[in-house]
């Protein structure tokens, strides 16, 4: 049923369209030059955050569904930040509602999990059926803790993979964790990335 459901909202989210703000190819700009005031960007009991500015959003009845792109922040081997961008999300849920599209954001992730962490850096599929999400801050963090932009009943893939036809041909996301700039982490937080 589980699977229904998960494919249903997928199909809300590429009858509209929407996947086109999943799919951007465009490359960051990433300079070699570390990061040392690390805390400033990400707080020191995450592993991670996942950070979308802005998302597309659709209803259509009873099927929510969102898509966007954004980038994950997180810490290298040599502890200065890096990030993984384009990070692409899509996520969705049955709820009551009419026919509209529109776009809103952002939805911010905090990754406490070191596999979750490892498999973004990496570029990899991550998906939420899998994971034990939290919602906000005021119980104990699972491996992903909903700060804010979906509710906790929204199921979400990080790096889903970037069309329907890469079931067939097995295309994967190429982001990798790159050394932060100063320029990209202003971008990524005055939702301009």
């Amino acid at each position: 049923m589980r699977r229904i459901k998960t494919a249903a909202w997928l199909a809300l989210v590429w009858a509209f369209g929407l996947s086109s703000a999943a799919q951007a190819t465009e490359k960051p700009r990433v300079s070699e030059h570390g990061q040392d005031k690390t805390a400033t960007w990400l707080p020191s009991d995450v592993q991670g955050m996942v950070i979308v500015p802005t998302v597309a959003e659709g209803h259509l009845v009873y099927l929510h569904g969102i898509a966007g792109k954004g980038a994950y922040l997180s810490r290298n081997e040599d502890g200065e930040l890096c990030i993984v961008a384009p990070l692409h999300i899509v996520a969705g849920n049955f709820e009551q509602g009419g026919i509209v599209v529109k776009e809103t954001g952002p939805v911010t992730l905090r990754i406490y999990s070191r596999e979750v962490s490892q498999a973004l850096k990496n570029g990899d599929q991550v998906t939420s059926e899998h994971l034990h999400v939290t919602q906000g801050f005021d119980h104990e963090p699972g491996d992903v803790a909903i700060e804010s932009g979906i509710g906790s009943q929204v199921h979400f893939i990080l790096n889903p993979r970037r069309k329907w036809t890469s079931w067939l041909n097995g295309e994967w996301s190429a982001a990798r964790c790159q050394t932060a700039t100063e320029a990209q982490l202003k971008q990524l937080y005055t939702r301009q990335y």
